[in-house]
């Protein structure tokens, strides 16, 4: 009896043991790559508080698109004209600054490179944010896991005070702000050194038309035109009323002229002058022959005399 109530929980013990091993791990979840930041946590944030906002009044969105736009406008245009000293400030009206937001489609370009550089920064942030059960696991493998998860000023938004989602928008508003003003600044600068940009020929009111001025065309507002002169290297705020035309360089190319091949030798009768033809204008009609004489002249015998 004692043997067998000391062998019983031996034999319990190993029946647990094979339990246990029956018993399958836990599922491993997935690794989420996603780049969209995690909301959770961020509801006190500046951004869901405006997206709230714009749901229940959409007209707010509009508004605050307007805003936008003509702050780009306006801070685009002072750095494009800075770099040919001229005041365009002083020109535009408040209509103009969101025509010069949206007239070129670059500006959309920085918008979407610039939150791509944020989402990449804020990735490894992201991902330990929604894997944190995996991102421990492959820390404790690797250093470089460990390097690339460990919270930073570079890769997280906790230093700045600001809610991640807060944050990500700030600083794709500064990437837009400074991308926008060095492509501005580029343009200014490939104009007056490299004769880049867009070349027209102008005529003022009251000229001939033949007196076409070349420049180039930098803007236009609702009541200035905005023209850089190569020759002077200088520019010019010209009313709209005074000038007449506006033309474009022409696209057609010069049709290239065959050479002309070695002129042909004429024979000349003995005892006669040669006879030069005198020129004829390309528009000019060929000479008809007289009626039973042909286009050369009657035809002669060997001694000069003309046959019947």
């Amino acid at each position: 009896m004692l043997a067998g109530s000391q062998g019983e929980p031996g034999m319990t013990q190993k029946k647990r043991t094979q339990q246990a091993r029956r018993v399958p791990a836990p599922a491993v979840a997935p690794m989420d790559w996603s780049l969209i930041p995690v909301a959770d946590g961020s509801d006190d944030s500046l951004v869901l508080q405006f997206v709230q906002r714009v749901r229940r009044e959409p007209a707010l969105l509009f508004t605050t698109a307007y805003l936008l736009l003509s702050m780009l406008g306006l801070w685009c245009s002072y750095w494009f004209y800075r770099g040919f000293r001229l005041p365009v400030l002083d020109y535009l009206q408040a209509s103009d600054f969101l025509v010069a937001g949206v007239r070129d489609p670059v500006y959309a370009l920085v918008l979407l490179v610039g939150v791509a550089i944020v989402l990449l920064v804020s990735w490894p942030e992201t991902l330990r944010l929604r894997n944190p059960a995996r991102v421990r696991g492959l820390c404790a493998r690797h250093r470089g896991w460990r390097l690339l998860f460990t919270p930073s000023a570079l890769t997280s938004w906790q230093s700045t005070g600001l809610r991640p989602l807060t944050a990500m928008v700030a600083a794709v508003g500064l990437t837009m702000v400074a991308g926008s003003a060095l492509y501005v600044s580029s343009r200014a600068q490939a104009i007056r050194q490299d004769d880049a940009g867009n070349p027209v020929l102008v005529q003022f009111s009251g000229q001939a038309s033949t007196a076409l001025r070349p420049a180039r065309l930098l803007g236009t507002s609702s009541a200035f035109v905005f023209l850089w002169w190569p020759d002077q290297q200088r520019a010019e705020a010209v009313p709209i009323a005074t000038i007449a035309r506006l033309q474009a360089p022409s696209l057609r190319s010069e049709t290239p002229v065959a050479p002309a091949g070695p002129a042909r030798p004429v024979q000349v009768a003995p005892g006669k002058a040669a006879s030069v033809p005198a020129a004829r204008h390309p528009g000019a009609a060929l000479p008809v022959p007289a009626q039973g004489v042909p286009a050369d002249g009657p035809v002669k015998d060997e001694v000069g005399q003309p046959q019947p």
